[in-house]
């Protein structure tokens, strides 16, 4: 189950984050860009869609993959997190000029 069916009232709010990612969320992104490449996000997100629409490729069959895929989803989570952050107090910014 998602996060945020757990927490209705963080909904439209960061999850994962920690106080301190909340805080400087510019650290999420440097710290997903340390653990993935962006040719590996890109062939993770397309083995993920090729996956989910042929439902015929064995390619998470293996524990290793399946692993690999919740760290990746859970890193990604936190990335779009981190960027939405940034995108509020940047519109707070520009609401301010």
């Amino acid at each position: 189950m998602q996060h945020f069916h757990q927490h209705m009232d963080f909904y439209n709010q960061p999850i994962r984050l920690t106080e301190e990612q909340m805080k400087e969320p510019m650290t999420v992104i440097q710290e997903f860009f340390r653990n993935f490449h962006l040719i590996d996000v890109r062939q993770k997100l397309w083995n993920w869609f090729e996956t989910a629409i042929t439902t015929e490729d064995g390619l998470f069959d293996e524990a290793m993959e399946r692993s690999g895929l919740v760290h990746f989803y859970n890193q990604l989570e936190e990335l779009a997190e981190a960027a939405y952050l940034i995108d509020q107090q940047a519109r707070k910014k520009g609401r301010k000029k």
